[in-house]
């Protein structure tokens, strides 16, 4: 059947309207202007990631933060201090936090990128009294560990290990790490199976680096050398530990060498952690921000970090100096 000419403008109007349409539904959920409020960020690759913020939002991107978009609304507890842990391995999306009635541990995994989660718990009764901090890490998307944090105590806080091998369905206590000095800052399992826990200072000297190499059943201090630029600095100051990020074999991780003008230090590994050397410094304060909450590698040259106060933003590798 042949159109008339009115037809066909009807038709045509019709398409272009429907296709205004769909570009306006797609420009709301795709938001542009990233929150000031993140509280968590993880890249599995240079260009997808996601992002939680501090009601619970999870937030997924597929362009590098270009743009981002809702995808799930958790009911995490409202301390302020409680901040989900997001990780990802073998096509499976793993976020655990603090549950709302502060009863329990929650998991949630997802094997379609957040469109469907399956839900555990940890019932623990020292999440009554004080709660603070989770850290997760999978290994793959059945062996995995979560480290669980009580409520501060000058650096003494109870700081329990917990260890799955179903995939997150059910979770054993494997370790009590209270001895562990300071405030942890993350901990992390490479592929080979050696753990990693870094901390904030606490009075003691190298103890911002713990390492198991057992299944996380025991963890010493593990020492990472300075450059002799930095050593007056380390002598003088402390330092601040931040927890690898492993992509297969390389591991990267940021130290903070803490005096009136901090530095902060890349370090590569490509052993699993055995060794590491220095890779450039991490220019910070350009960007006003005074301390790290969360940060993410999407690639060895590729970094993205949260500030304290909730802000994002993206660093790449230029010779020595990440800007």
């Amino acid at each position: 059947m042949q159109l008339t000419k009115k037809s066909r403008n009807i038709l045509i109007g019709f398409l272009v309207f429907t296709i205004l349409l769909v570009c306006y539904l797609l420009n709301i959920s795709h938001h542009k202007e990233l929150p000031n409020n993140m509280k968590q960020v993880f890249m599995k690759d240079s260009k997808n990631g996601w992002g939680i913020v501090n009601d619970g939002e999870l937030l997924s991107t597929n362009n590098a933060w270009k743009t981002y978009k809702q995808i799930y609304k958790f009911r995490w507890n409202a301390q302020e201090t409680s901040i989900p842990s997001i990780t990802y391995v073998d096509n499976t999306l793993f976020v655990v936090g603090f549950s709302s009635d502060h009863k329990n541990i929650s998991i949630l995994s997802s094997k379609d990128e957040g469109n469907t989660w399956r839900e555990s718990y940890i019932d623990f009764s020292d999440v009554n009294s004080g709660a603070n901090q989770l850290f997760t890490s999978f290994i793959d998307s059945q062996n995995g560990y979560i480290l669980y944090c009580g409520g501060a105590a000058a650096g003494q806080m109870k700081k329990i290990l917990f260890k799955t091998t179903n995939g997150g369905k059910s979770f054993q206590n494997v370790a009590d790490l209270t001895y562990i000095n300071g405030y942890p800052t993350g901990m992390s399992f490479n592929t080979n199976g050696i753990g990693f826990i870094a901390s904030t200072y606490h009075g003691n000297d190298n103890a911002y680096l713990y390492r198991s190499v057992d299944e996380g059943m025991t963890w010493n201090t593990f020492t990472i050398q300075p450059q002799a630029s930095l050593k007056d600095i380390s002598s003088q100051g402390y330092i601040n530990g931040y927890v690898p990020c492993f992509i297969g074999r390389n591991g990267i991780m940021i130290l903070e060498y803490v005096d009136p003008n901090p530095s902060y230090i890349i370090y590569y590994s490509s052993d699993n952690g055995e060794t590491w050397s220095e890779n450039g410094n991490v220019n910070i304060k350009s960007n006003s921000i005074e301390s790290i909450a969360s940060y993410s590698f999407s690639d060895k040259n590729t970094l993205f970090i949260i500030d304290n106060e909730g802000n994002m933003m993206k660093k790449n590798k230029s010779d020595d100096t990440w800007k």
